[in-house]
């Protein structure tokens, strides 16, 4: 009896683990995806196999491990596909960081950010609205909003009696007004550099310091994650395997439980589908 409630208690503080690791290190919708996709492949690999291989437990090995290397192959190619766009994603976000920082300060506290970062590496001249670097202008324009043909040509006046080969200005959105102001301007050459272009050009090879914003995450609970299984963009989902059980049903010995499984899938699909209750935006559930 001591045993058998030991055995209980250990379970069950198992599958807390494994569920706040998983709920820790990965979205709902992952774990739904590779379920579904594992089971799909499994199944399929297990069908087929069936036909030619006529000993059950051969069968269930290379299901396994035709399921396993797929899994593994599909693994590797989204990990090199979500590291690029993880690069990706992080370059926007640092640069709307520091710009969205810059919003915040008055032009005398960007001025001052520049040139403490310029200055190490170039020789720079700082003045009441723009820095000189070398021979070139760099003008940080940071407003609310987008920069106009107006602002370009405000910034080309006062920065013109210097004699500098290209002027630079960095803000956060430029409107197409203000990219075809700089192609009017003759005698000098005018670059803009908006968020994602300052950040490349200037504030990373500068190593600009982007400030950390903590968001907090809602918290979730169990029908949080009801609200996630019973969406109707589970329907397909559901609709799909319900489908492929009943087809395996023919095909399979011990046919029952395939049929049972494929009710109990196909009532899945239809409460998902038709049921008001958890059909909200699942961008707004996890």
């Amino acid at each position: 009896m001591h045993k058998s409630l030991g055995a209980t208690n250990w379970l069950a503080k198992f599958f807390i683990f494994v569920n706040n690791f998983i709920m820790k290190n990965f979205k709902l919708s992952a774990v739904f995806d590779f379920v579904f996709g594992t089971s799909f492949v499994f199944f399929v690999s297990f069908v087929w196999l069936r036909f030619f291989v006529h000993n059950f437990w051969l069968t269930l090995f290379l299901s396994a491990t035709i399921t396993f290397v797929a899994v593994c192959v599909y693994h590797i190619l989204k990990t090199k596909k979500a590291n690029k766009q993880a690069i990706k994603k992080d370059d926007i976000k640092n640069a709307n960081a520091i710009c969205n920082n810059f919003l915040l300060c008055t032009q005398k506290e960007v001025l001052a950010t520049f040139y403490k970062k310029f200055n190490v590496k170039y020789q720079t001249k700082l003045t009441s609205n723009f820095l000189i670097v070398n021979d070139k202008i760099l003008y940080p324009c940071y407003n609310t909003q987008s920069i106009t043909d107006k602002d370009v040509f405000f910034i080309y006046q006062t920065a013109k009696k210097h004699n500098a080969s290209q002027i630079i200005i960095a803000c956060k959105n430029a409107s197409q007004s203000a990219i075809d102001a700089t192609q009017i301007i003759g005698d000098k050459k005018v670059v803009i550099l908006q968020c994602v272009e300052a950040y490349k050009s200037i504030f990373l090879p500068l190593k600009f310091d982007a400030p950390k914003l903590q968001v907090a995450k809602p918290k979730k609970n169990f029908n949080t994650y009801l609200s996630f299984a019973l969406n109707n963009q589970r329907t397909k989902n559901y609709a799909i395997v319900s489908i492929f059980l009943l087809v395996a049903s023919f095909v399979l010995r011990y046919n029952i439980y395939y049929l049972i499984f494929s009710t109990l899938t196909a009532l899945l699909a239809l409460y998902s589908h038709f049921n008001k209750k958890y059909n909200v935006s699942s961008q707004q559930i996890i």
